[in-house]
């Protein structure tokens, strides 16, 4: 199996959206959702998501 195929200088971040999600992050999510709906979907990503150029048709 491939590991460790990065410089050890790199670190992968990770996003903690469980249970205990800050208020502002919720609401954050919550108008990403309502731009998408107005939109279309794929309209606003997070740039986590990668995906960067035009929207899935």
């Amino acid at each position: 199996m491939l590991m460790d195929l990065q410089p050890a200088t790199r670190q992968q971040l990770t996003l903690d959206f469980d249970d205990t999600m800050p208020e502002n992050r919720i609401r954050l999510m919550q108008a990403m959702d309502q731009i998408n709906q107005r939109y279309g979907r794929g309209s606003l990503v997070l740039s986590s998501a990668g995906g960067i150029g035009a929207k899935p048709g």
